[in-house]
């Protein structure tokens, strides 16, 4: 094999074909586990985040007001468990694709 003089690589004799690179497939299974696990740990956040609060502390006080800090952490937990479903809609419609895909 010779090399180009432009980037000191062997260059493929001019007779012979270039072979594809073999295709991975996408195991979606896998893809469709995480997903399943990043549901579950965004909804135990979501709801650790929403159901502890300590008004005691000054750590977890947020502004001033005892109502305020439990709207404000309750919107964060809601918000975090949102994500969670979002998550496990992807898992499922992943799942849902590899089944048909596999049935076909």
């Amino acid at each position: 094999m010779e090399t180009t003089p432009f980037n000191n690589e062997p260059s493929l004799p001019a007779n012979s074909q270039a072979q594809p690179l073999p295709v991975r497939k996408l195991n979606r299974r896998f893809i469709a586990v995480t997903f399943l696990v990043i549901a579950g740990i965004f909804t135990l956040a979501g709801l650790w985040r929403m159901y502890t609060y300590d008004s005691d502390t000054s750590s977890s006080k947020i502004v001033g007001g005892d109502a305020y800090n439990y709207i404000i952490i309750a919107a964060r937990g809601t918000g975090l468990i949102c994500c969670g479903i979002v998550s496990a809609l992807v898992a499922v419609t992943v799942s849902i694709w590899d089944l048909i895909d596999r049935q076909t």
